[in-house]
């Protein structure tokens, strides 16, 4: 039995106080490292987030396109409610779909523009993120869109 006053006694005390946890040190070098990965991590995750938005823009606007096209075909004439872009007169700019069915969907990550198709044979929509005001060379393979007849 050891007594109150032994130094073994006190020295395995000692020890297990200072095992309780981590120190200031170490929370300091993991919150760093963790910085560090986000740092890495971040922009391709920005660029992912970046792709699903320009997807869900394109498969709004790919039903969109069938849905005038559907119209066309079965009156034989442009409907008088779809924003038509015609020469310079028009909006390139717009940023929300309004389906003939009345449904409005608002486009996550650009803009569209609705023109005649060359051919005179239905509609014709255009694509383009909003990046690619900022950098047209590398965004206008990625993140632009033509539906309809070309030329």
């Amino acid at each position: 039995m050891k007594k109150f006053n032994d130094p073994s006694a006190m020295q395995t005390n000692k020890n297990k106080q200072h095992n309780n946890g981590f120190s200031l040190i170490e929370l300091i070098i993991v919150i760093a490292i963790m910085a560090i990965l986000v740092g890495v991590m971040a922009p391709s995750l920005l660029s992912y987030i970046h792709k699903a938005r320009v997807s869900t823009d394109w498969a709004n606007l790919r039903a969109y396109y069938s849905e005038l096209e559907a119209d066309f075909v079965s009156t034989g004439e442009y409907n008088p409610n779809v924003p038509i872009v015609h020469g310079g007169s028009g909006t390139w700019d717009n940023r929300e779909i309004h389906f003939l069915s009345g449904q409005t969907v608002k486009m996550k990550a650009g803009y569209f523009a609705v023109t005649e198709a060359a051919s005179g044979s239905g509609y014709q929509i255009s694509y383009y993120c909003d990046k690619c005001l900022t950098d047209w060379a590398k965004h206008k393979d990625s993140c632009t869109l033509v539906l309809g007849a070309r030329g």
